[in-house]
């Protein structure tokens, strides 16, 4: 199996599915010179409520749209989870003493079903809605089999 990720600030595995859809169902085709990839977008959260529909927002905004979007949550205690289920997410739940960074990312990629995983923490706002296509151009190459993008700042 190969395997093909795309980061934000943290690393995981994926495997293939057959063809990217948009959140209608409707197949993507490309994107300019982009190759349309169903991407699963992984987004970890922990009483991330102040921020969390405003990245929802914008990984929904994004051309291509997101194949799939999985939020892996460890116990909030705030509206983080309610936030979420009023967006087309699946949502994943680990409990706060086996919380760790790259095990919630590990058990989310475990239920992703996208070519390409990208790895997003709840409170990293996509800055255009050309992100994931930036992101996602690089896997026409062959050769490629990870990419990542800085974190801007205020």
């Amino acid at each position: 199996m190969r395997f093909r990720i795309a980061l934000n600030l943290s690393t995981l595995c994926g495997y293939s599915a057959p063809y990217a859809q948009d959140r209608l169902g409707r197949r993507l085709r490309g994107f300019g010179n982009l190759v349309a990839r169903p991407a699963s977008v992984i987004i970890r959260t922990k009483n991330e409520q102040a921020g969390l529909g405003a990245t929802l927002e914008a990984v929904f905004r994004q051309r291509p749209c997101p194949f799939e979007v999985l939020v892996i949550d460890s116990g909030s205690r705030d509206r983080t989870l309610e936030i979420a289920r009023a967006y087309p997410v699946r949502t994943l739940s680990i409990a706060a003493d086996e919380w760790g960074y790259a095990r919630a990312l590990n058990i989310a990629a475990s239920h992703a079903r996208g070519e390409i995983l990208v790895c997003l923490s709840a409170h990293c706002l996509p800055v255009h809605d050309r992100w994931l296509g930036n992101l996602l151009r690089h896997f026409d190459d062959e050769r490629v089999s990870g990419v990542w993008g800085r974190q801007l700042r205020p």
